[in-house]
């Protein structure tokens, strides 16, 4: 992304985090004009120079194994800093592992990209079930914000409905992938059966979006994406942020 563009006014809004939440908040405020600090507990982290797309193993260190701060393998996207991780576990307890992300973006760059709708019965549980608590809105209050953030993100769907959750916006959604053999296999299987086969709602693109390149299905989306096809916080969020000269 280059050098972090500096200015000396002083900012309007502190944002600390780099995630799906506080990219979110420092590209939106700097869209309307407003300056942020934005604090980040990890490193820079840039996937359109650092993603290791087509690389072999053997072209890794310790041929790709893990590794302190890649617990996942040096090909996947995420960076940890085991030091800095305040999450611990009770003695003798082997079933719950949480590390954070320590990286512009956050988890942004690792998530699978399925992007579902909550649906009307999803904001009602209570009524619906019993438990839990409904949420203070309505699918109808916030189904406008979800075409908004689909149509940022490049969202692909089919249109139609997946489980409990409403159908994607026909007008702010891409096209889906074409199914691979294996998938037209599948289809085929499921339709003997009287079952439906849909696209799930996934944000990666499947036609180019201003200067970020359609998916083209090369290799695993955890190795992070240096076309910037997948949707993550620091490409999709942060640098037309940055480019505003207002963060």
């Amino acid at each position: 992304m280059g050098k972090t563009p500096q200015y000396t006014d002083q900012p309007e809004v502190l944002v600390i985090g780099s995630g799906a939440g506080g990219g979110m908040m420092a590209y939106a405020l700097t869209q309307a004009g407003i300056k942020v600090l934005m604090l980040e507990a990890g490193r820079e982290y840039d996937p359109v120079t650092e993603a290791a797309m087509f690389n072999w193993p053997k072209d890794a260190p310790l041929r790709g194994s893990s590794t302190p701060d890649k617990p996942g393998g040096f090909y996947d996207a995420t960076h940890i800093d085991m030091e800095a991780e305040p999450y611990t576990m009770a003695e003798g307890s082997e079933h719950f592992h949480w590390n954070r992300a320590r990286m512009l973006g956050g988890r942004t760059n690792h998530w699978g990209r399925n992007v579902p709708r909550y649906g009307p019965d999803d904001f009602k549980a209570n009524s619906n079930t019993g438990y839990g608590r409904d949420w203070p809105l309505s699918y109808n209050d916030v189904e406008s914000y979800y075409d908004k953030l689909e149509a940022l993100m490049g969202v692909n769907g089919s249109g139609e409905r997946v489980w409990n959750s409403p159908n994607p916006n026909p007008e702010t959604c891409q096209e889906p992938p074409a199914p691979r053999a294996y998938e037209m296999l599948f289809i085929k299987a499921c339709k003997a059966l009287g079952h439906t086969v849909t696209a799930n709602p996934t944000a990666i693109l499947t036609q180019s979006k201003g200067s970020r390149s359609a998916c083209f299905y090369a290799t695993k989306c955890n190795r992070g994406c240096s076309i910037d096809a997948a949707f993550q916080s620091p490409t999709g969020f942060i640098k037309p942020a940055l480019e505003t000269g207002h963060l």
